[in-house]
């Protein structure tokens, strides 16, 4: 526990750092823009002294008729060019900082250390995930690594899998309760799905008002299996409801994990 707090604290400490490299360069971005203005009101200035006189004087009379539109030309293409480089500039700082995120964005997950296994997953037990465009793989390696049924009265089951935070399973913890099946395979949905990685605070929990699915495809007693679908969203805390307006991503997954024997007569909570 002492180490996924420290885990914690340096992933927020690294996420500071970046934010305040972040404000630091955007602090001189707008000084820079800043000295351009001052330039740019030089430029004006100077516009209005030749055509007025600085004391007052109107002197654009004193130039030639014949030279007066060329002269006049001359200060406003200058101006021109001065107010349009700055707006080249601060479209290129702009581009930047979209194109190159100092943050990394919120809805992605990793990849796991381990490579993703392709083929019969019961062969490489664990959950295998897709979330919004991004695969990982959170492997069962220890005997809190389970799926099973969990009973009630009059012999509903619902099932369960999980994958816990260790340092042999790698960052990725995978926790998914489904709704009542009359059976130990079947369609449901999910009840609850919670995911989170190593290093974050935060993680995803079943969206406001979003869709799910739980199938189980395989229950033989050394192995449970299926597949789940649920609409997600990356909260701060993943035990509330997230508020009306949080972002959605769909997540997709498969499944299998060594079989928890289930006792249909114990239907407590």
């Amino acid at each position: 526990m002492r180490d996924a707090y420290r885990d914690a604290n340096e992933g927020l400490v690294a996420k500071i750092r970046t934010l305040e490299q972040a404000v630091a360069e955007r602090d001189s971005e707008i000084e820079e823009l800043k000295g351009r203005a001052a330039d740019q009101d030089a430029v004006l200035r100077g516009l209005k002294n030749l055509l007025e006189g600085k004391n007052g004087v109107n002197r654009s009379a004193t130039i030639p008729a014949s030279k007066r539109s060329f002269v006049v030309g001359a200060i406003v293409a200058t101006t021109l060019a001065a107010i349009g480089g700055a707006l080249v500039l601060a479209r290129h700082r702009n581009a930047v900082t979209h194109d190159e995120p100092a943050v990394p964005l919120p809805n992605k997950m990793p990849n796991a250390a381990r490579s993703i296994p392709t083929g019969n997953l019961c062969s490489t037990p664990g959950v295998k995930l897709s979330v919004d465009g991004s695969d990982a793989f959170a492997p069962a390696s220890n005997e809190r690594d389970l799926a099973g049924h969990k009973y009630r009265r009059g012999g509903d089951r619902s099932p369960w899998f999980t994958v816990n935070q260790t340092a042999e399973t790698g960052p990725i913890y995978v926790h998914g309760v489904g709704g009542y099946l009359s059976q130990d395979l079947g369609t449901t949905s999910l009840s609850l799905l919670t995911i989170m990685t190593k290093g974050e605070t935060d993680g995803y929990t079943l969206a406001r008002g979003g869709k799910s699915l739980l199938e189980v495809t395989r229950s033989d007693g050394k192995f449970i299996a299926g597949r789940f679908e649920a609409d997600m969203s990356k909260v701060e805390d993943t035990t509330r409801e997230p508020p009306f307006g949080t972002p959605v991503v769909r997540v997709r997954g498969t499944f299998c994990l060594p079989a928890l024997p289930a006792n249909p007569d114990d239907t407590g909570p």
